[in-house]
């Protein structure tokens, strides 16, 4: 029986082109720090609650405290008693810093003066400070997250050149079996009919009563036939050799279609993917940024109300010296109560419609926590729309 030889397998060796997977958030934060206020001062609050638990550990959502708040039916209403609130503030504090500086110019100057100081400036780099680190932290999660997704496409490549590779070698010798079985019959075949002639000639050398010439004429006749066996026999051999190496190259050619059809759909998918890591990536900080410049102007309108806020016992000296009654005084402190006692109860109002809505999202998405009021981690998902929805549905 003839074997026919499978060529070696091409070198199909090649490298995953993962596209670049570095980029520089730093762009994402141009012109915050241009745009923060540079004059009073407050102290930022950071605090983190939770608002409500699922049933099981399926993750931690985040919700966005004040964007909920403005989508709730009272917030108008809110807003309309806390304008109010602060009008009626103002004006009884310009009031009565108007009397102060009429009667003791220079005592209103001090006290004015006690109230400002160099925080201002520390708290503007304090914001700084915190969105620079974060800048860092989500760039260190996002460089992680790239070279995961790297690692993982290049995975996936090897695992899929060695299965390419296996599906490759089991068609080339499946081909060299087929091949080798057509060879052998036509070498059967050829054999056959070249040994019928060759039989013939051995039989008369051996019981024929020949001369010396014709001995030796038959003995030629049978060199003959048996080297012309010989030769339709290798190149019937050369000739599926020759078939066997050109279907196994078109194999492996049709092999090398596949592979780079595999790899562009690997690097298209990886290229989707850092794509969205990067968009998460700049969501998250904007977010972040967002949160910190909000804090950081409401610091500084608080500490602007400050400078013109008159203490208790300032108005109450006032008092004392006959300059403002204290039936005034009274009254202004009722208005004042009272509008505080609404602001509080609206607040309390939608801050349970959050925390109802928040704790039904969080038991549909089986998430462990719905979290608020504090800087969104990399890690949580954002459910603020969600939880606004849901939040309008049971008002």
């Amino acid at each position: 029986m003839i074997k026919l030889r499978l060529p070696q397998d091409p070198s199909l060796r090649r490298l995953i082109r993962v596209l670049g997977a570095v980029v520089v958030l730093g762009v994402l934060t141009g012109g915050i720090f241009a745009s923060a206020p540079r004059s009073g001062t407050a102290v930022l609050r950071d605090k983190t609650a939770s608002l409500a638990a699922g049933p099981s550990a399926g993750g931690v959502g985040y919700v966005d405290i004040a964007a909920a708040m403005q989508r709730h039916s009272l917030y108008p209403k809110l807003k309309r008693v806390q304008t109010q609130l602060q009008t009626e503030t103002s004006r009884w504090d310009n009031y009565v810093a108007q009397v102060l500086a009429d009667m003791d110019p220079a005592a209103y100057q001090e006290w004015a003066g006690s109230l400002q100081s160099d925080q201002t400036e520390a708290l503007q780099d304090q914001v700084a400070a915190d969105i620079e680190r974060y800048t860092g932290s989500v760039q260190t999660e996002l460089e992680k997250t790239e070279k995961s997704i790297a690692a993982e496409a290049e995975k996936q490549w090897e695992s899929t050149k060695q299965a390419q590779a296996a599906k490759v070698r089991e068609k080339q010798e499946a081909l060299a079996k087929q091949l080798e079985t057509e060879l052998n019959e036509k070498a059967d075949s050829l054999k056959t009919r070249y040994q019928k002639k060759i039989l013939n000639l051995q039989v008369e050398l051996v019981l024929a009563r020949l001369s010396s010439a014709e001995r030796e004429e038959k003995a030629e006749q049978l060199r003959t036939l048996q080297a012309e066996m010989e030769q339709e026999v290798s190149e019937l051999n050369n000739h599926y050799n020759a078939l066997l190496d050109e279907k196994t190259k078109q194999v492996a050619a049709d092999y090398e279609k596949e592979l780079k059809s595999i790899e562009a759909k690997i690097n298209r998918d990886v290229q989707q993917q850092l794509d969205a890591a990067r968009r998460q990536a700049e969501s998250n900080l904007n977010r972040y940024v967002k949160v910190k410049e909000d804090a950081l102007t409401a610091a500084m309108t608080g500490r602007e109300q400050t400078l013109s806020r008159i203490d208790g016992a300032l108005a109450q000296s006032l008092v004392d010296e006959g300059v403002v009654s204290s039936q005034t005084v009274q009254m202004q402190k009722s208005i004042e109560h009272d509008l505080k006692r609404q602001v509080e109860s609206l607040e309390e109002t939608i801050m349970a419609d959050v925390k109802e809505a928040a704790a039904r999202v969080a038991g549909q998405r089986r998430l462990q926590a719905v979290l608020a009021d504090g800087e969104m981690a990399l890690d949580q998902v954002d459910v603020t729309d969600a939880v606004i929805q849901k939040m309008n549905q049971i008002q």
